[in-house]
């Protein structure tokens, strides 16, 4: 029997509904497994207050960690030693592998400093198999070899199963009765559920087992979306009217906007709402939003926390999620918002002038403005200040809570003074105002913290980068402080009014200026040279890129900014200016006999993005002569007597893929392989071999054949340890793997790697890894056809952007690709949809190569508009005749009914020197076109499925010819 499909819409009311009852009234409703749960239900082990995950979403994180611990193989000894330090809140020693990984014998795998704690490690595949012998001798070994040991953990790949875990609990307590042994086993279950409980609040700890546990980044970017929710301020006065109205609006529209002044308690009252409702949400996330520039921007904005971009879309479309848009800039109606949310899901947002539908915030009353202003101090406002008091502010709760800092380093005199200074002023500037003269009181005690964000230039630093600057005494001054806003967890954000104020301070910026300065290159240095910190510098990047341009500008030597800028948007002329002369900048520092590695770095990464610059905005040839003009730094670098053994392999690395950008592939092999035999005797440099694979694929046979094995073996390691492959090279290894070169090995790849690569191309487009989308664009072509279940599993996972907010032609190419195979799959495009929002990536394309106007041009001809198709394809056909464009031509005009056209095409494709591999393809269409020739039809089918080699498509040659001979 055909089940009726959910009224979804109703069961986010029921949700809603059952928060703003009263537990006593609280009506039942229906339990659906999949998203409807009533409260957080407390796991053992959880900690209160900690884990804002609802259960549903808490047993889907520990499900797929539980399968990535399971996938660790020949590593999980040395995974089990992060672990371990984790599970006995200690650094362990660590003796039970030999550097290789191999075990050693006769000796506990882990031990305390003082004997007291041990743990044991397997992987075995029938470790919870009764007898249980395996489990039984690790037992009985620590008791013959750690006579002290009191607890024992027993960490395990496999789960353990009810009658294995009954029968284990048993023999566990007689351990604990006759031997004073505890024993804790940590099959991959209760591991997954310490990690998602306990580990993911410890963002090192995180870092450490990340290496080993695949998904565990793309577990950590989701838990990070359930902690992006700022923490409610112990001063806030609850709202409740207001908080109902909120609620309401939200249970009637699926979206509702706060609106009202800055200062005044919309972000607070957003976050109660938010607490109150968050058990009726897989997650909740918080967005600062005031920089989203237009409603397209919301389809695809980035959260990040860390570097760590969170596929917001994804979550709203196919996940219950409540997502706040804090201080809101745009006009968008809340009927705008609603469009944006699956129908489990809900978005809130703030801003600051109110249209028509919003819900205006209301300023407090007279008695929770005093409440507010006296909170935690040892006496009360006399009743003639507060009338002053309430003069001047009128219930404004950021002000109130400005004056109750205030009043705690001064006196209640003091505040009346300030009151009557300003009573002249209006409303909305009252405010300001005030926030000037109490800022002044403070001033002596912050002027370091409050200078850092004046010379910064900006309300919003890196936490990361503050913390390091500021030191944590720093920043827990700020935090006591009142000054700061709520923010997600990676930025300290100053309220908008402080940091107007700041320009009416007399702040001791220049004094500070040269320690800032310092603190600013040793954080670039820090991430620039240290792996896997690739992502947080981006976020550090992007956040102070303003900064950055200043301060290049002001000090054109500097490198530290010339390498965060060179890696940059390759169409911001703006930066490309600053930039400068390579070769000039690499003599003026042999000049002073000293060249640091990142100076190095940042004269290769110069030169880099100056090609780029030129091949996008200029012309490919121009791009060539003035590389070939900057290659002289490459060889005064390399000739100096001052390089260190990193950053000569740097420069070598960099001159080879300049000299192949030049054309010189040969040269450029010898340098990779010079790199190779000079500089990584003992280990692989997975990005020159990536490099080396680029040129090899084109040469000869026997070159590609040695292509695709480096190709093969950078996913190989991969596979095993996604840590020990840059994320940026293993997708440019999976885009190179697409290439017509290598076409014949692309299927083979899809079989040994496909589910891994997979991963990988969500977790990086999770991460941030733009280049993830390109991979997938050059991978998924084939994946469409020949796994389409796993090319819908990655497309629905996809972080999906929008034209707007892409500003590169190779993302913006990927997407018309990747949408273009999508809208093949019935499941994914039954809207029919995704044609138009590939035609608008198209759109937005500056500069179109030819093989983007084909794929578009195909996805024409699927949908019938062959004239259109034609229009493109005739062009390009006339000047760039390859095999693939005179074949969608000659389909769009078969369509039109120009026949002879359509056969001309076909043939003149069939007869081009790299159509062998795709005969059959061909074959198969000319037979269409001569259909009506009865034997030409049965002659050029029967040669279709003789020359095709795909299993698949060869069914559906047969199926065709059976079906026409019927």
């Amino acid at each position: 029997m055909r089940r009726s499909k959910p009224n979804t819409s109703v069961n986010l009311k029921s949700r809603i509904v059952a928060n703003l009852t009263s537990a006593q009234e609280r009506p039942r409703i229906p339990y659906e497994p999949a998203f409807e749960f009533q409260s957080r239900a407390r796991t053992r082990g959880t900690p209160h207050g900690v884990c804002m995950l609802s259960t549903v979403h808490r047993n889907y994180l520990i499900i797929e960690l539980m399968k990535g611990i399971e996938a660790i193989g020949l590593h999980f000894e040395t995974y089990g030693y992060r672990l371990a330090d984790q599970l006995a809140g200690q650094k362990m020693s660590h003796r039970g592998a030999n550097p290789g990984g191999n075990p050693v014998g006769h000796i506990l795998d882990s031990v305390s400093a003082d004997g007291t704690v041990a743990a044991e490690y397997s992987s075995q595949g029938n470790y919870f198999d009764d007898p249980f012998k395996k489990l039984i001798n690790d037992i009985d070994h620590c008791i013959k070899l750690g006579p002290n040991v009191k607890k024992l953990f027993l960490v395990s790949s496999r789960e353990c199963g009810p009658k294995a875990l009954t029968e284990l609990t048993k023999r566990f307590a007689d351990y604990k009765k006759n031997k004073d042994l505890q024993v804790e086993l940590y099959d991959s279950r209760r591991q997954a559920e310490f990690i998602v409980d306990t580990v993911l609040l410890n963002d090192d700890a995180t870092d450490e087992l990340a290496q080993f546990v695949a998904p565990l980044e793309r577990v950590r970017s989701e838990y990070a979306a359930t902690r992006t929710l700022p923490a409610q301020s112990p001063t806030y006065i609850a709202q409740k009217a207001m908080e109902l109205v909120v609620k309401t609006k939200l249970q009637a529209d699926k979206a509702c906007i706060v609106a009202g002044m800055s200062g005044s308690g919309k972000s607070e009252i957003t976050v109660a709402v938010a607490r109150s409702l968050r058990s009726s949400f897989d997650v909740v996330v918080w967005v600062p939003a005031s920089k989203t520039a237009s409603l397209d921007e919301l389809r695809a904005v980035e959260l990040e926390r860390r570097g760590h971009r969170i596929n917001l879309q994804y979550l709203l479309q196919h996940r219950s999620c409540l997502m706040i848009l804090d201080d809101l800039q745009l006009g968008t109606t809340t009927q705008e918002l609603r469009k944006l949310c699956g129908p489990r899901s809900a978005v809130l947002a703030t801003r600051q002038h109110a249209i028509v539908g919003d819900a205006k915030i209301q300023l407090l009353n007279e008695a929770d403005a005093r409440q507010l202003l006296e909170f935690e101090l040892p006496a009360p406002c006399p009743n003639h200040i507060f009338k002053e008091v309430w003069r001047a502010t009128g219930g404004h709760p950021f002000t109130l809570r400005l004056m109750n800092a205030g009043v705690r380093s001064s006196s209640w005199d003091d505040l009346a003074e300030d009151c009557k200074a300003i009573g002249h002023y209006t409303d909305a500037e009252r405010a300001q105002k005030l926030t000037d003269k109490l800022l002044g009181r403070q001033i002596s005690q912050l002027d370091r913290e409050l200078s850092l964000f004046a010379w910064a230039e900006t309300s919003r630093v890196d936490r990361a980068f503050a913390r390091q600057t500021l030191l944590p005494v720093g920043l827990r001054k700020l935090e006591a402080s009142c000054f700061l806003a709520p923010d997600r967890g990676d930025v300290l954000r100053l309220h908008d009014i402080v940091f107007a104020a700041l320009k009416s301070q007399d702040l001791p910026v220049e004094r500070h200026a040269p320690y800032f300065d310092e603190m600013m290159d040793k954080y670039v240095n820090t991430l620039a040279f240290t792996t896997g910190a690739d992502l947080q510098f981006l976020t550090f990047r992007e956040v102070h890129k303003p900064l950055l341009v200043r301060e290049l500008t002001r000090k054109g030597t500097r490198s530290e900014c010339l390498f965060c800028l060179s890696q940059a948007s390759r169409e911001d002329y703006s930066i490309i200016e600053l930039i400068g002369d390579p070769v000039q900048r690499t003599k003026a520092l042999l000049a002073e006999k000293k060249i640091r590695d990142i100076d190095a770095s940042a004269i290769c990464e110069a030169i880099e993005a100056l090609y780029r610059w030129a091949k996008t905005v200029k012309n490919i040839d121009i791009a060539r002569v003035e590389l070939a003009s900057r290659m002289e730094a490459f060889t005064l670098l390399i000739d100096s007597r001052y390089l260190s053994t990193a950053a000569m392999k740097t420069v070598l690395h960099h001159k080879a893929k300049a000299l192949r950008n030049l054309k010189d592939y040969a040269a450029a092999i010898e340098m990779c392989e010079q790199i190779l035999n000079d500089y990584d005797r003992n280990s692989d440099s997975e990005a020159t071999n990536l490099l080396l694979a680029r040129l090899l694929a084109s040469r000869s046979k026997e070159d590609a054949l040695r292509a695709k094995d480096i190709l093969f073996k950078i996913l190989e390691n991969a596979s095993r340890d996604s840590t020990s492959v840059p994320l940026s090279v293993t997708m440019a290894a999976i885009e190179v793997i697409a290439r017509k070169e290598l076409k014949t090995w692309q299927r083979e790849a899809i079989d040994r790697f496909g589910d891994t690569v997979s991963k990988l191309i969500v977790e990086a487009a999770a991460r941030g890894f733009d280049h993830a989308f390109v991979s997938f664009a050059a991978f998924g072509r084939d994946l469409a056809y020949n796994n389409q279940k796993l090319f819908v599993e990655v497309f629905k996972k996809l972080p999906r952007r929008a034209p707007g907010v892409v500003d590169d032609d190779r993302e913006l190419s990927a997407w018309v690709s990747i949408l273009a195979s999508a809208s093949d799959i019935p499941s994914l495009n039954e809207s029919g949809e995704l044609a138009a929002e590939a035609e608008e990536f198209f759109d937005a394309i500056k500069k179109h190569e030819d093989f983007v106007i084909q794929r578009f041009s195909s996805m024409l001809v699927k949908l019938g508009r062959n004239q259109e198709a034609a229009d493109k394809l005739r062009p390009l056909v006339d000047t760039s005749p390859t095999p693939w464009l005179r074949y969608w031509l000659s389909k769009a005009e078969l369509a039109l009914g120009n026949q002879p056209s359509a056969l001309k095409l076909i043939n003149d494709a069939l007869a081009h020197p790299d159509s062998e591999m795709y005969k059959a393809t061909f074959l198969e269409h000319r037979a269409e076109v001569r259909k009506a020739e009865f034997g030409a039809y049965f002659e050029d089918m029967r040669a279709a499925e003789e020359a095709c080699k795909n299993e698949k498509h060869k069914k559906s040659i047969a199926d065709k010819i059976a079906k026409y001979q019927g």
